[in-house]
């Protein structure tokens, strides 16, 4: 991942615009050279010059959304690449040998993405009018009869910060699961906070994931699985 470059998205956010007006300039310059005057047409040939000097410089210098949003599919690709071997070495290593090795339709995978809006990031608002922040939501799962599959990932854009969860929970080792969004939190952000709550287990599994249909499909299936489990 090229740090650097999405980094230059949130920090150089105004070079685009300030290429613009270099090349403008550029065309102030040229419309100077052809003036009757010949101090003029030294001077603007000069101004030209100078000015499309700056406005190649500046237009290497700036990251469009586009090209942040190319790195963060490829972030999310890597994760979902990820999540899905771990899934399907986990059920294979259930099943044994002799069978046939498990290979899931990307269908029964739900995946969300969203940026982190809270605590220390880099926020930008693109010129598409998306809000983005340098920190990256990941999240994935799989649930089968005995037990959901959980991949999540918090991951920072601009450094080698990360965090993740990868791991294998029987609905009967799982005591809650609920979904809520902190007083604090900007209004504007597309996720919410779950806690999944463990039995014999102090600290719960927290991890965010975006507020759709996936959330709603998680929390209400394995809280289905756990009110079967005490019956």
């Amino acid at each position: 991942m090229n740090y650097k470059n999405n980094t230059r998205y949130f920090t150089k956010e105004n070079i685009g615009k300030l290429s613009i007006a270099c090349w403008v300039a550029v065309g102030a310059g040229l419309l100077a050279y052809f003036a009757l005057n010949w101090y003029w047409s030294y001077l603007g040939a000069s101004f030209a010059l100078v000015a499309a000097v700056a406005a190649i410089v500046t237009s290497t210098m700036s990251v469009s959304d586009k090209e942040y949003t190319a790195s963060v599919v490829n972030a999310e690709n890597a994760f979902k690449k990820d999540f899905r071997a771990f899934t399907e070495e986990k059920l294979n290593a259930h099943n044994g040998r002799g069978k046939a090795p498990v290979s899931l339709d990307e269908e029964k995978i739900k995946f969300a993405r969203a940026y982190l809006l809270e605590g220390q990031i880099m926020f930008r608002v693109g010129h598409d009018g998306r809000r983005r922040s340098n920190k990256l939501v990941m999240t994935s799962f799989y649930m089968d009869k005995t037990a959901v599959y959980l991949g999540y990932r918090l991951l920072s854009m601009t450094s080698d910060e990360c965090e993740e969860i990868f791991a294998v929970y029987p609905y009967s080792s799982v005591e809650s699961i609920s979904a809520s969004r902190p007083e604090e939190r900007p209004s504007f952000a597309e996720y919410d906070t779950v806690t999944l709550k463990l039995k014999n287990k102090p600290e719960p599994i927290v991890f965010h994931m975006t507020k759709d249909i996936e959330l709603d499909h998680l929390v209400a299936n394995v809280t289905s699985h756990i009110t079967k489990d005490e019956e």
